[in-house]
């Protein structure tokens, strides 16, 4: 599946973005081929819509994209394995550890679009929001995963998307 997706082969080990690329796609489209773009990730996995965002939206070559994750071995190694294999390694900057922490090494008005994608607690999403908020320049776009799940996931994760209902008010 993933070739049909990537420019690259990739390897992935579960996905959970694919259905998204349409709405990314359409949402995204004003920033395409932009020159200076900087991206950021909060929770990049293995890499699966980072590497979307490189193939399809920064296409620039000054382009940057920021990636902060505590990973786990396994999907570290994935990550940099995939980041290698895309030939654009010099695009990312890799901050890794918790996002409460690393986002501090991120100015204040630089990014352009980031994706919160860290955490599945309300309180950890909260968090990220606020910090990437004052990050994320005027006219740029914050999306965050995680707003639409079963009631069951909604109340065994304290799940976010109460959070989300209150940042709209």
């Amino acid at each position: 599946m993933s070739a049909a997706i990537y420019l690259k082969p990739y390897k992935f080990t579960r996905d959970t973005f694919t259905d998204r690329i349409p709405f990314w796609r359409e949402d995204l489209s004003e920033f395409k081929g932009k020159p200076n773009l900087t991206y950021l990730e909060i929770g990049v996995h293995e890499g699966r819509s980072a590497l979307w965002m490189l193939e399809n939206i920064l296409t620039d070559p000054t382009s940057t994209i920021v990636i902060i994750d505590d990973f786990g071995e396994h999907s570290y190694n994935t990550f940099i394995s995939n980041v290698s294999l895309s030939g654009q390694a010099y695009k990312f900057k890799i901050l890794k550890g918790l996002s409460t922490d690393k986002i501090k090494e991120v100015p204040w008005n630089s990014i352009d679009i980031a994706y919160i994608d860290g955490s599945g607690r309300s309180d950890i999403m909260l968090a990220d929001l606020i910090n990437a908020w004052d990050r994320v320049k005027q006219g740029g776009v914050i999306i965050c995963n995680r707003y639409s799940m079963t009631k069951h996931l909604r109340w065994a994760l304290n799940a976010p998307a109460g959070v989300l209902d209150l940042l709209e008010q």
